[in-house]
């Protein structure tokens, strides 16, 4: 789930994966 660096420092992988989903994650990736 790690494959992308986070861009944004307020919006780090994890709040993205928590927000979107577990299986959503790759999807809404900070680049989309």
């Amino acid at each position: 789930k790690k494959a992308y660096p986070p861009q944004s420092p307020a919006q780090p992988t994890r709040p993205i994966n928590s927000r979107a989903g577990p299986g959503l994650g790759h999807k809404l990736k900070p680049e989309a």
